[in-house]
């Protein structure tokens, strides 16, 4: 496992997140659309808004599980690799990698200097080179 696989995992993560965001606006407005679907259906307007709201939302949904099912397959072949680390590199790397905190903000989290905890992410790297 190398560094380019934990960004690549971050950005996966980022992914799912924003795509729930989606989902759950869409969930919210769906109520209101049939308003709206019905003032374009009397003004002879193409393309109901409903129709469009539905199929973006069939859409997002459907990848959404695809990214999802990839996502947590990643995740957990990430956290086997976890296994053979101390538990402040782990959370190290749960915190920048997992939860898209800074350095720093991680350093605070496990009240440890940054320095050092760049430290133990380039000793956890090593250890997972292999995985």
């Amino acid at each position: 496992m190398t560094k380019q696989d934990l960004r690549a995992f971050r950005n996966q993560s980022a992914e799912v997140k924003q795509i729930e965001e989606q989902l759950d606006r869409l969930m919210k407005v769906a109520p209101h659309i049939s308003q709206f679907d019905k003032i374009l259906v009397e003004a002879d307007v193409e393309g109901s808004t409903v129709e469009q709201t539905v199929e973006k939302y069939l859409a997002l949904r459907e990848r959404y599980e695809n990214i999802l099912n990839a996502y947590i397959d990643e995740k957990l072949r990430i956290e086997r690799a976890f296994e053979c680390l101390t538990p402040n590199e782990r959370a190290a790397l749960r915190y920048y990698y997992f939860e898209g905190f800074t350095w720093e903000k991680t350093a605070e989290l496990i009240d440890k200097s940054t320095r050092y905890v760049l430290t133990l992410h380039k000793w956890a790297l090593i250890k997972l080179k292999d995985y």
